[in-house]
């Protein structure tokens, strides 16, 4: 049963009931793999994963570029001497992709990718209805709606406090959502709307609306897309909560294969010189 989006409203084509769903309006829904964790201890348990990574590899990260080495260990007071301290750095290194591989599972239960597809489809389709703003209607199907709708006002006679509502009535046709087509491109739902203005100041709409489709370019999808992205990574929080760890986590990789690595600075036997 398909079910077209305009704008805060969603509409089923065959029966006219409302349908306030998520994967409706935006494309997906959210996982329905949480198990027997409410909403609050999953983002708990998400935020913990989260820091938990970004603390290891900023860590690990920073032992290897500055060459740090661990030659003791003090638990409770406790003392013990670290006989091979390059070898810390493997444990180092398992912690590290335990810390990622939890990430990346509560990365996916929370559902952070399909919320911040979301808000990206939330972002581009808000776009692409300014940039399609004024568009024009079919002429014979815009001549039609403005004759009915001026019919229909002359002939109830629809007045008020400014007069008779056919001289007022203007008509005008906006994007209201953006759906994708049985051919699996973007294509605008334009709507043609009558108003009149009232007393002592704003606009009524009068009747039904009209719609129809106009066809979304690959190049203005492309370029509102990219505007879109950016938005995203500028003024929400979605990157820098769900995608900015896994950037933390490339941290020790890079140290290891780029720069000097501490193994490869305790191997050196001047680095244990006094």
């Amino acid at each position: 049963m398909p079910t077209w989006a305009f704008g805060s409203r969603l509409v089923e084509e065959s029966s006219g009931a409302p349908y306030p769903s998520y994967s409706a309006l935006y494309g997906t829904s959210l996982p329905k793999h949480r198990g027997i964790m409410s909403d609050e201890q999953l983002a708990t348990g998400f935020v913990r994963r989260r820091r938990f990574l970004i603390a290891t590899s900023l860590a690990l990260a920073a032992t290897g570029y500055l060459g740090l080495r661990i030659d003791e260990v003090n638990v409770l007071g406790n003392k013990a001497s670290v006989e091979y301290p390059e070898r810390v750095l493997v444990f180092g290194y398992l912690v590290w992709a335990w810390a990622l591989w939890t990430y990346i599972q509560w990365f996916r239960d929370y559902g952070a990718w399909e919320r911040t597809r979301g808000m990206f489809l939330q972002i581009r389709d808000g776009m692409l209805r300014k940039a399609l703003a004024g568009v024009r209607a079919p002429d014979v199907q815009f001549q039609n709606f403005r004759t009915n709708r001026t019919e229909q006002a002359n002939r109830t006679q629809t007045s008020d406090q400014l007069g008779f509502v056919s001289e007022r009535l203007k008509f005008a046709a906006r994007p209201d959502g953006i759906q994708r087509g049985h051919n699996g491109r973007l294509e605008a739902i334009c709507v043609i709307e009558a108003w009149h203005s009232v007393f002592p100041k704003g606009t009524q709409s009068y009747g039904n609306p009209d719609f129809f489709l106009t066809p979304i370019s690959r190049a203005l999808k492309w370029r509102v897309s990219g505007r879109a992205l950016l938005s995203l990574v500028n003024s929400t929080r979605y990157f820098s909560e769900y995608f900015a760890p896994y950037i933390f986590a490339v941290l020790p990789i890079v140290v290891l294969f780029v720069h000097v690595t501490p193994s490869s600075a305790w191997a050196d036997p001047g680095f244990h010189e006094p």
